[in-house]
């Protein structure tokens, strides 16, 4: 376990509202667990990590999201055929839940083979830059 080190000495520094403004931005893009974390690494000239958006991973990010989604309702339709197969009484009842079935492991295999396309597409475009 890593020892805290006691701080025990109080630093006053004046600066504008936007000097504190351009610090908050800062700090919002690196790993530092807290801004005074943040305003003591910059004072004594210690490494600092970064966090840059990148334009690409956040539309990869915001399709994906929305593909899961997608996938879950499917997946919803299929448990629900199934549990419909599973408690059909006539011949009647079990084809059309049969065929429920199917079309829901249809759709599911298209959504997959679209999933699988844009996660190549964003793979090339991601190792060219």
């Amino acid at each position: 376990m890593k020892k805290q080190k006691l701080r025990s000495r109080f630093l006053p520094c004046r600066i504008s509202d936007e000097e504190l403004a351009v610090m908050k931005v800062r700090y919002k893009q690196t790993n530092c667990s807290n801004f005074s974390e943040f305003i003591r690494r910059v004072l004594i000239q210690d490494k600092i990590i970064a966090y840059y958006r990148n334009q690409s991973m956040d539309e990869l990010m915001e399709e994906l999201i929305m593909l899961r989604k997608e996938l879950n309702a499917i997946g919803r339709n299929i448990n629900q055929a199934v549990r419909r197969l599973q408690g059909s009484s006539t011949d009647k009842e079990l084809r059309f839940w049969l065929q429920q079935n199917q079309d829901c492991q249809t759709q599911h295999l298209e959504m997959m083979a679209n999933i699988q396309a844009r996660i190549n597409q964003f793979a090339v475009k991601w190792l060219q830059e």
